[in-house]
């Protein structure tokens, strides 16, 4: 395969994940709109998550170069190691908002997240293990970028876990509880 067509690939792959995430915002909207309505309480625990998540990539990626050099037989390349110290952060965030009663946006419906974020996780991992079976993702011993789709799988199934684990915790008082139909 030569560069350019990798890279084609590549910009393919973004393309239809754009186009995806599009419709799956569309479709978990009680209002059909692409835009997430916040109140003020959400916005300032998102804005928390976001700072846990900023200095969690900033440790990871402190550890990871300290790592890089002195340790030799890092079981990730570099590309993967990024993709998956982002994948982190990420996870950090939702994890966070999710306890904190801020994940849900107030014009969302719940089930349709969860039913989406179960069938993106699931879709993922099976991506992710074929490629790890059929030696995509490995190359000389270590996990290349092409285990993003296992990174990304694992990510959506510990959001999933999270939301229906949240959901079965009662609320705690003065958080409101909200339907998701």
């Amino acid at each position: 395969m030569t560069v350019n067509a990798y890279r084609l690939g590549i910009l393919t792959g973004i393309l239809a994940g754009v186009i995806l995430v599009i419709i799956f915002l569309k479709y978990s909207k009680k209002d059909g709109s692409l835009r997430c309505k916040w109140d003020e309480r959400q916005l300032l625990i998102r804005g928390n998550g976001f700072k846990y998540a900023f200095f969690t990539v900033l440790v990871l990626l402190f550890l990871y170069c300290s790592l890089g050099v002195s340790f030799e037989g890092f079981p990730l390349d570099v590309q993967a190691a990024g993709f998956l110290i982002a994948i982190l952060g990420v996870a950090v965030d939702v994890v966070y908002c999710i306890w904190n009663g801020a994940y849900f946006s107030l014009n969302e419906n719940r089930k349709r997240v969860l039913i989406g974020f179960a069938l993106i996780g699931g879709f993922n991992l099976f991506i992710g293990v074929s490629g790890i079976l059929h030696g995509a993702s490995i190359t000389n011993g270590v996990l290349n970028v092409r285990s993003a789709n296992l990174f990304c799988g694992a990510l959506f199934i510990v959001i999933f876990l999270t939301l229906f684990l949240r959901m079965a915790v009662p609320e705690k008082d003065g958080e409101e509880e909200e339907t998701g139909e």
